[in-house]
């Protein structure tokens, strides 16, 4: 085989070479597979639903308490801390801007996830965290109607929580 035969493909430490007639069937066994399933969706035999890997569920898709802390917490038991402050207002007049500030002392915190336990999808926010990052966020929630404000954070391969109730007047998710 002669050197203009091969083509390099990029590597992660060293330069590697392929033959033509290699990387030409991938090509084709790639384009026929996508075609082929381009054709099953449009003619409706799939759904976008149905192609979707089906054993990824995120927190977010929960419409339970409990189904989104078992799949935030992967079987973790979830301590209860005096190291996390959450501000809430104890009276919510408009559940749909209900302002919540997160914060630690606690070390090394990775995510900080927010719950509203009575809302249709109880996890309402959840933050990744850098490596050096302070850990205080805030934002401004939807909340359909009074419950418990839940927070969970993931520091030293541990998970820590703390809640509060908030009294809403006026529901913001429906």
């Amino acid at each position: 085989m002669k050197p203009s035969d091969k083509i390099k493909a990029r590597g992660n430490s060293a330069t590697q070479t392929k033959p033509m007639d290699e990387t030409r069937r991938i090509f084709i066994k790639r384009a026929t597979s996508l075609s082929l399933i381009s054709l099953a969706a449009t003619a409706g035999l799939i759904s976008p639903n149905l192609a979707k890997a089906a054993a990824f569920k995120s927190p977010f898709d929960a419409t339970n308490i409990d189904d989104a802390l078992s799949s935030l917490s992967a079987g973790v038991t979830i301590e209860n801390s005096d190291k996390i402050e959450l501000k809430v207002p104890k009276v919510a007049e408009n559940g749909a801007l209900v302002p919540i500030t997160v914060s630690s002392s606690l070390n090394n915190v990775k995510s900080i996830a927010v719950f509203a336990e009575k809302n249709p999808q109880p996890l309402v926010a959840r933050f990744e965290l850098g490596e050096y990052t302070n850990p205080v966020v805030g934002a401004r929630i939807k909340m359909a109607k009074t419950s418990q404000i839940s927070v969970i954070l993931s520091a030293e391969n541990r998970l820590y929580t703390t809640r509060k109730l908030v009294n809403v007047t006026v529901g913001g998710c429906g």
